[in-house]
């Protein structure tokens, strides 16, 4: 029973993401999860997600809670091993990421995001 109770939240709350998506972003728009390269200021793409997310911007777009509504265990490993986050032209750092995975009440991944806003000439960048 809480598993049926925990699979119709996740998909209702899929649903939600899905049609706010649509409402307040671009057609097309998708979060990539990214992690530092061994190669100095680039990024390895991990994994990333057209569809069952949403965010909403805080403190003028500097930062973020991206709640992802996503039961696949591949994407728990992602977020695990994510450091950056991409939404079009702009890379956030992940500065907290769900270790657990949705139960319960609770259906959505979370990842907290800043702007990653500093890149060094002579730095790595993270």
């Amino acid at each position: 029973m809480a598993t049926a109770l925990v699979a119709t939240r996740m998909f209702a709350k899929k649903t939600l993401f899905d049609i706010k998506r649509e409402l307040y972003f671009d057609a097309g728009t998708e979060i990539k999860l990214l992690k530092v390269s061994d190669t100095l200021n680039e990024y390895d793409e991990i994994d990333f997600l057209v569809e069952s997310w949403f965010f909403e911007y805080s403190n003028f777009r500097k930062n973020f809670l991206l709640e992802i509504a996503e039961s696949d265990i591949d994407i728990g490993e992602a977020i695990k091993e994510a450091t950056h986050v991409r939404i079009g032209d702009d890379v956030y750092t992940i500065s907290a990421g769900d270790t657990t995975g949705p139960m319960g009440t609770d259906v959505t991944w979370k990842i907290y995001c800043d702007l990653f806003t500093r890149r060094g000439q002579f730095a790595a960048i993270y």
